[in-house]
């Protein structure tokens, strides 16, 4: 598929023609610097929480100290990627809701509402085929409307939240800086890989591997393993299907040249994801790798589903580019011919 570069997706003021790596550079030192701030801030972080629970014990710090310090350094790292975040928006001038692709008007909220409608239903499905082929119950046999009903609005508020943050961050930011530092499909297919990427973590057995004694080469131990986690921890569904989420939201955005139904998408696939989570379970003697575990999103029908998303999509958005350009050509060759 050979598609031209489209100017709204160039950072830095560049021509369609005009490739940077810029973007690609700034990305990697917040990433890098992110993980030697957080190895550097854990270990203190975390002696500090252990002299405050034997100090002052209450249930917060109660619960803070029974995590493993792998969890204080991911967590630390969040810290100066989401300061240093807002940097890089401004850096790359998409420091307001229009430039990102966010629009709240009457054609932003139909195209959220559709592909709402449409990450809710490719889940729904996958889940039904999970629940017809598969072993699943319920977690609890006494659930009421209530609860249900409470669950549900939890999953809509966490989908809704990370849809947004997420689509800002990967399609927003990072699927653009891919994008001008590479040719449309090369762009589409790093920034999907590096999406995938970022799922995986260090792994919690590695940690637990060890004498599990913080010192202060501790944070550098768990920053290594942070990078290189998916080297240890690597499942090639999960990673396929998270591989084609981003393609399919890269796709979408290229389509509409809007964030509104990326975010979306997302946002319906992790309403009902989050759901599915709290009110099922799967038999663990079941088949993941066909019919998926409680995430859904792990199986072979679900990859199926996607595959098929993202061809239809990227044939619109070949025709879409297509036809633009020939529209473009008449109008220049109108205006060169009138004068």
């Amino acid at each position: 598929m050979s598609l031209s570069r489209d100017s709204k997706f160039i950072l830095f003021r560049l021509k369609p023609w005009e490739y940077s790596w810029r973007g690609l550079t700034l990305l990697g030192i917040i990433y890098f610097g992110a993980l030697l701030f957080a190895g550097i801030a854990g270990p203190p972080v975390y002696w500090l929480v252990e002299w405050w629970a034997e100090t002052a014990p209450n249930k917060l710090n109660t619960y803070l100290v029974e995590k493993d310090f792998d969890d204080y350094v991911d967590r630390l790292r969040w810290i100066p990627v989401l300061l240093l975040l807002l940097w890089l928006l401004k850096a790359c001038e998409l420091n307001s809701w229009r430039r990102l692709g966010v629009a709240f008007n009457g054609e932003g909220r139909r195209l959220f509402l559709l592909w709402f409608g449409i990450g809710l239903l490719l889940l729904t499905l996958t889940a039904v085929a999970q629940g017809l082929g598969t072993d699943v119950r319920f977690r609890k046999t006494d659930i009421s409307i209530g609860n249900l009903s409470g669950v549900v609005l939890k999953g809509l508020a966490g989908g809704l939240l990370l849809g947004l943050l997420e689509e800002i961050v990967f399609r927003g930011l990072i699927f653009r800086i891919f994008y001008t530092a590479f040719r449309p499909v090369w762009a589409i297919g790093l920034s999907a890989a590096f999406f995938a990427y970022t799922h995986f973590k260090m792994p919690g057995f590695i940690w637990k591997q060890t004498d599990q004694v913080v010192d202060w080469s501790s944070g550098f131990f768990v920053a290594y393993w942070t990078v290189l986690g998916i080297s240890q921890d690597f499942e090639l569904l999960p990673f396929l299907n998270l591989f084609m989420l981003g393609v399919v939201l890269a796709l979408l955005f290229l389509g509409t040249r809007s964030l509104m139904p990326c975010v979306g998408l997302h946002a319906g696939l992790v309403t009902i994801m989050l759901t599915y989570k709290k009110v099922f379970k799967v038999n663990e003697s079941t088949p993941t790798w066909l019919w998926g575990s409680n995430a859904i999103t792990d199986s072979l029908i679900a990859l199926v589903l996607l595959v098929l998303l993202s061809v239809g999509l990227a044939a619109g958005v070949f025709f879409c580019r297509r036809k633009y350009n020939v529209q473009a050509q008449k109008k220049t060759y109108t205006k060169s011919h009138l004068k």
